[in-house]
């Protein structure tokens, strides 16, 4: 009864029907109620706990039986219901002695269930209330007449079971269902054996009810008898058998397989299909689908696809092939002979980072015994099948190959394979050929390779006895390929009559003479191949070259036109040097040929300075060869001009021309220009910075013991002075380059002899800059000096003092008093001056050395820079390692400072402290902040001893700009 109750209300009501209460099911202790005392709980009570959680005690101590009628219960006498409001005042029962297993006796009040007929409700007539107190017997199956639902069974061979059952029975209830139902349609599903599934999860407690669950009314649930046995083919034709549920999802089938194979394929790897065939769109897709879903019985048979990741194999049998790619590359290939064709093609496309995908590639083999090449279509074919050994070679294709037509197209011809027939391909290329509007029949074709100019010709091969292909030929991938033929081109000759010839453009240029000689020959004009000059489009054709190189046949046919010149070669003698080879046209004028010697000449001769003669006769500018009768091989005499001024520029140049002509190029111009119009081109914009580099050059003579250098440097400030009266900001433009070239002289002791010559002409460039009176000049002037009193600049110490001196020139004109003294070369002098031996107030040289100790601003144009550019020459002079220069550069440094003590700061890092030290004596007493050490300066010798200085001539200087060619 209690039982009962429980099933019907839920809870745990107990034995005892006077409050409620019953057994903890944690550990089984009573609880006491509001009336009765704590009891002792008997030794044997833990024997006696109830086997589940079900029910409290074992069932077989009650053998209560009653009678199943409709009793009604008072709620809130019972244990079963809520009873937290009842009125405790109100008690039908009274508290009464129970003790354990008392069943209790008719009429006896005192016991533990309520009396019968004394239970009901007042005033309550809802029937809803009565308790149906004998429950439904789940031991065996009956249909119930109550059923709230209706479940589906999916059987193992596919039939449907419907049973009707209630959400609070019991799983074992429904598994004596579906035998009972299988048993009536002749099938045998017994209970024992039975698995059951809802949404792909086994339901395992039988005595869980079906709500718990959460099976609902037409949900369906697939019914299995154990594991069946499935057959896996693999591709290389081995069976494996694996064990697995009929409604497991095919991701644990593939688990299984993983497990029972070897090597072992992961399970994301793997691909399934029903058939052998493994077409793509049978492939078993989803993992999470029963096998059941699938159609997979008991010894159903499904077949495994390749892997979908390369592995490179272990075992001892592996062996390499090789794979020619269309881009040109052979790859190496690992595999076993149990390799599929599908699996070598992922092993191309892992080696390859996906540039092949599986799904492009097409592979073809040509087997070495049969000479036969074959298109590896079967994917699933194995290597041993297709008698692919160690070492074969495959290609992978398709290829694109291209046809350049004698109309000057280009056709792409696509998906030829590897080994292409030759007559297949000519099919391909006259299809081809007709979309584009072109008619090239396959039978009239004649295809060459532009690689090997080897012509692709159909037939068999006799090694084989098969159909030549375009491997046979060398032809890859991106071939480029030819068919010849003949175009009409217009030859235009001289005098402007024209003919036409037939012109293969895949042939050289060399065949368009042949021709062209052949069709002069019939009008009686003897020419050479030798003899003629095409020209298209002003470009002259190159005999090895062919016509489609010079774009001619894609030219249209009015305007393809090819001018033809008949020409020989003449001999032109020099004065000096090697004869001249021309090549010359039968109407080529003599300015022509002149114009052609300049360019041969070298030095360059101008035109104007030519002179041509031919047999004692001077040849007229305007006349041509065939008017003075010129012909192969003739001799004809060049005669120079020696007074043309850009002959001369051109003979200075560079140190080509003989020493006796340079020295007389060097003095014409020196003696000629500024003074004969006729040089005035010298002093061109063009050519006035080549006329200035050119002396440089000449300074730099290879050879220092003869006369070029020394009249060089003697006329070099002349020319610069003619120069910067005329184009000033030009002439400035290679102050550098003549600077350096006399301070290079000057400081090479290999040159003493040159020494006073180049003084004089530093001397005079540096007055003829300071006449100019332009700011800007002074700057670059003093920047370009301020270099060579730097000892990375100049080796000799005298010579850097000659550069001092030079710079102070600006603010300190020659014979001042001061300079005298600073210069003399007195180890122990220090400055001691008379204000009124500087420079006249308010003179050039006096604002100049105003401006440099910071008394006046700089000139708007230059700004501050001239002061920037004493301090950093100043600077140098005091670090030089000769006694005497470090002497003269501190009592410059005092010159500049003592007007307002500013100059000392403008000092570098290494000069400023020397100074200071040297005018105030040792720093002990002074707290003066030292600037941060930098890099040490490196000298070549100490300082404080005498030095011989190692001098390497340097003849190589760069004196162009980028407005000069190279000399």
């Amino acid at each position: 009864f209690d039982t009962a109750l429980q099933q019907t209300f839920g809870g745990d009501p107990g034995p005892r029907w006077k409050g409620g209460g019953g057994v903890n099911k944690k550990n089984h202790k009573r609880v006491d109620d509001e009336i009765q005392e704590n009891k002792p709980i008997p030794e044997n009570e833990e024997e006696k706990k109830p086997p589940s959680a079900d029910q409290e005690y074992d069932k077989s101590n009650y053998k209560f039986e009653y009678n199943p009628v409709v009793q009604p219960v008072d709620f809130q006498a019972t244990g079963g219901v809520d009873n937290k409001d009842k009125d405790p005042t109100n008690k039908q029962y009274p508290p009464g002695t129970w003790e354990r297993g008392n069943k209790g006796k008719p009429g006896d009040t005192s016991g533990s269930g309520p009396k019968m007929g004394k239970g009901k409700i007042p005033n309550d007539p809802n029937e809803n209330e009565k308790v149906k107190l004998k429950p439904f017997d789940h031991s065996k199956w009956k249909e119930r007449d109550d059923a709230e639902m209706i479940v589906n069974i999916e059987c193992p061979d596919g039939t449907i079971l419907k049973l009707s059952v209630n959400k609070d029975d019991p799983l074992h209830f429904l598994k004596k269902g579906i035998e009972y139902k299988g048993n009536s349609l002749g099938k045998t599903y017994p209970e024992d054996k039975q698995i059951l599934y809802f949404k792909n999860n086994e339901l395992i407690n039988n005595d869980a009810t079906l709500d718990s669950y959460g099976i609902k009314n037409g949900d369906t649930l697939q019914l299995s008898l154990g594991p069946i046995t499935v057959n896996v083919i693999k591709k290389d034709g081995t069976k494996l058998q694996i064990m697995c549920d009929p409604h497991a999802t095919l991701a644990k089938a593939k688990k299984e397989i993983e497990a029972n194979t070897y090597p072992s394929i992961p399970a994301e790897e793997q691909q399934l299909y029903p058939t052998d065939a493994r077409k793509v769109d049978d492939e078993f897709i989803d993992n999470y689908k029963t096998l059941f879903k699938y159609g997979i019985r008991d010894g159903s048979t499904i077949y495994l696809g390749g892997p979908t990741v390369w592995r490179a194999p272990t075992s001892s049998d592996a062996y390499p092939i090789y794979v020619e790619t269309p881009d040109g590359r052979t790859l190496t290939c690992n595999v076993t002979s149990k390799d599929d064709i599908e699996y070598v093609k992922l092993q191309i496309q892992t080696i390859t980072n996906g540039k092949y995908p599986i799904d492009e590639q097409r592979l073809w083999f040509k087997n070495l015994d049969t000479g036969i090449p074959k298109e590896l279509t079967d994917p699933n074919a194995t290597l041993k099948k297709e008698n692919i050994n160690k070492g074969a070679l495959l290609k992978l294709g398709p290829y694109e190959l291209f046809v350049d037509t004698p109309e000057g197209k280009r056709l792409k011809i696509k998906n030829v394979n590897p080994y292409e027939k030759i007559d297949t391909l000519k099919k391909k290329i006259e299809t081809e050929a007709n979309n584009s509007g072109l008619k090239h029949p396959a039978n009239t074709q004649k295809l060459f390779n532009q690689t090997n100019n080897a012509q692709l010709l159909a037939g068999n091969n006799p090694t084989n006895n098969q159909p030549k292909n375009i491997d046979d030929y060398g032809v890859k991938n991106n071939s480029i390929l030819y068919l010849s033929g003949t175009i009409p081109v217009t030859i235009r000759r001289s005098d402007g009559t024209t003919f036409i010839i037939d012109v293969d453009p895949s042939q050289p240029c060399r065949a368009m003479k042949e021709t062209i000689a052949k069709k002069l020959q019939e009008k009686g004009i003897k020419a050479t191949p030798e003899d003629q000059t095409l020209i298209f489009k002003n470009v002259e054709l190159n005999d090895k070259r062919d016509p489609k190189s010079y774009n001619i046949p894609s030219e249209p046919v009015q305007t393809r036109i090819v001018d033809l010149k008949i020409g020989f070669p003449i001999i032109v003698v020099q004065p000096h040097g090697k004869d001249i080879i021309l090549e010359v046209d039968e109407n080529d004028t003599i300015l022509s040929v002149k114009k052609r010697l300049e360019y041969k000449t070298m030095p360059s001769v101008p035109v104007k300075a030519q002179t041509l003669t031919f047999k004692n006769r001077d040849l007229d500018n305007n006349g041509t060869i065939s008017k003075y009768g010129l012909a192969r091989n003739d001799r004809v005499i060049l005669s120079i001009d020696n007074d043309d001024p850009l002959t001369l520029l051109e003979k200075i140049s560079s140190r080509d021309a003989p020493q006796v002509e340079r020295i007389n190029a060097i003095n014409k111009i020196h003696d000629n220009l500024g003074k004969n119009k006729k040089y005035d081109v010298l002093l061109a914009k063009d050519k006035v910075q080549l006329l200035n580099a050119a002396y440089a050059v000449q300074v730099l003579d290879d050879d220092y013991r003869q006369p070029v250098a020394q009249n060089a440097i003697e006329t070099a400030p002349d020319v610069f002075e003619t120069s910067l009266n005329k184009e000033p900001e030009l002439t400035m433009g290679v102050l550098d380059e003549t600077l350096d070239s006399l301070f290079k002289i000057y400081d090479d002791p290999k040159c003493k002899k040159l020494h006073p010559y180049a003084k004089k002409a530093i001397n005079k460039i540096v007055d003829n800059v300071i006449k100019t009176n332009d700011p800007k000049n002074y700057n670059k002037l003093l920047d370009k000096l301020g270099e060579k009193v730097d000892t990375e600049n100049i080796n000799t110490p005298i010579v850097r003092k000659f550069a001092m001196r030079e710079f102070q020139k600006l603010m300190f004109p020659e014979n001042n008093p001061i300079m005298d003294r600073i210069f003399a070369g007195d180890p122990e002098y220090k400055l001691d001056y008379d204000d009124k031996e500087l420079p006249k107030p308010n003179s050039r040289p006096r604002n100049w050395f105003d401006i440099a100790c910071d008394e006046k601003p700089g000139p708007p144009s230059v700004g501050n820079k001239h002061r920037e550019i004493v301090s950093r020459a100043i600077s140098e002079m005091i670090t030089d390692p000769n006694r005497d220069n470090k002497q003269i550069g501190m009592n410059l440094a005092d010159l500049f400072n003592r007007p307002n003590n500013k100059f000392k700061d403008r000092l570098n890092g290494y000069a400023r402290p020397q100074f200071v030290k040297w005018k105030f004596g040792p720093l002990k007493e002074y707290n003066l902040k030292m600037p941060p050490p930098g890099p040490k300066k490196k000298y070549k010798v100490d300082p404080l001893e005498p030095v011989d200085y190692r001098i390497k001539q340097d003849t190589e200087m760069s004196i162009g700009g980028l407005v000069m060619p190279d000399l």
